[in-house]
C-alpha cells in the first residue's frame, strides 16, 4: 500500500529551520516518492484532476533508494481539504495522510540529523535508515507528493537568486502535467479565451477540430498560425490532432452540456478534461 500526502508543501532556505547538512536526504530501502512539481513550483489540483487519479500520468518515474530527494516540509492545508476530496476518490486504494490530522504540523521528509538518518544512498545500500520521526522515519512504501515543491522562507536579500535560479519556468503547474512546460500563464490564458470562443460560436452538435501540443490543446479555428508553429517547435514530437462534438442541449443555446471527444490518448485526458471544465466549467467530458 502507497501514501498520498496532501498539505502545504516546501522546501525551506532558512538555515536557522532546516540543517544544511540535511537539506538533501537519501531515500531508505522500500520507499519511492512521486512527485509533480520541480524544485521551486507549486502543484495545483482539484476535483476534476483527483477523480481520475489512476490515469493521471506522473511527469517522471518515482524516486528510490538510488536517489536522494530535498529534505521538503509538510504542512496543514485543511482548507482545501474538502475541494480536494469532494467525490471521494479512491487514489488507487492508497491511504491519505494530512499534517494536523494523521501526521505532525509541519512534518518533514526527515527530522534527524548525519548520525542518524541517510544523507547518501551509499549509507542506505549499506543499511542506514532513518531513525526519526519524519516522514521518511515513519512510512515505507510508494508515497506520493500531492503538495507543492516551491521554496518557502527565501529573505528579501536571497529572492534575486532563486528567482535567477527558476528562470523561466512555470512557477505552478497543474497535476499531470508537465512541470517543464513553456506555456506562461498569459499565453494560457489567451488560448483558454479562444477555445471558448470556439465553444460558444459552435451550433448543437457541430464537430470541432482540436490539436494537443505538449500541455496545452487547441480548439477550433481562431488560434494564430504563429503561436501555433512555435508551440509545435517546442513540443515536435508531442502533438495530437482529433475532434470533438459540442454537445448543447439546454434551455440556454450557447452553453455545452457536455462534449463527445473521440481519440484522445489516455495519457492525455486528464489535460483535456482540466483544460475544457476551466472554461465550460458545468459541462460534462465524455472520451471515445
Amino acid at each position: 500500500m502507497g501514501y498520498v500526502l496532501i498539505g502545504h508543501g516546501g522546501m525551506e532556505v532558512d538555515p536557522s529551520r532546516t540543517s544544511p547538512d540535511m537539506g538533501t536526504v537519501a531515500i531508505p530501502q522500500g520507499t519511492t516518492i512521486q512527485f509533480y512539481s520541480d524544485s521551486g513550483q507549486g502543484v495545483i489540483f482539484g476535483p476534476s484532476q483527483l477523480d481520475i487519479w489512476q490515469q493521471i500520468q506522473a511527469p517522471w518515474p518515482p524516486l528510490d533508494s538510488s536517489h536522494v530527494t530535498y529534505n521538503l516540509v509538510l504542512s496543514n492545508a485543511e482548507e482545501n481539504l474538502a475541494s480536494a476530496l469532494m467525490n471521494s476518490p479512491q487514489f488507487g486504494g492508497n491511504e491519505v495522510l494530512l499534517p494536523g490530522r494523521h501526521l505532525s504540523d509541519p512534518i518533514h521528509l526527515c527530522s534527524g540529523t548525519p548520525e542518524t538518518c541517510p544523507t547518501k544512498p551509499e549509507q542506505v545500500a549499506q543499511g542506514m535508515v532513518h531513525q526519526c520521526d519524519g516522514i521518511l522515519g515513519l512510512l515505507q512504501g510508494d508515497l506520493y507528493w500531492l503538495a507543492c515543491t516551491s521554496f518557502i522562507g527565501v529573505s528579501a536579500e536571497a529572492r534575486p537568486v532563486v528567482e535567477a535560479k527558476l528562470g523561466d519556468r512555470v512557477r505552478n503547474v497543474l497535476l499531470g502535467e508537465d512541470p517543464d512546460a513553456t506555456v506562461s500563464e498569459a499565453d494560457r490564458q489567451q488560448i483558454d479565451q479562444f477555445n471558448q470562443f470556439a465553444f460558444a460560436d459552435a451550433d448543437p452538435d457541430d464537430v470541432l477540430s482540436y490539436m494537443l501540443i505538449g500541455p496545452v490543446i487547441l480548439i477550433g479555428s481562431g488560434h494564430g498560425i504563429s503561436y501555433q508553429n512555435r508551440l509545435l517547435l517546442a513540443y515536435r514530437g508531442d502533438t495530437f490532432q482529433g475532434q470533438m462534438r459540442v454537445v448543447k442541449a439546454g434551455e440556454d443555446g450557447d452553453v455545452p452540456d457536455w462534449f463527445d471527444v473521440y481519440g484522445v490518448p489516455q495519457s492525455k485526458q486528464a489535460l483535456v478534461r482540466t483544460a475544457i471544465r476551466r472554461i465550460s466549467k458545468s459541462a460534462d467530458v465524455v472520451f471515445h
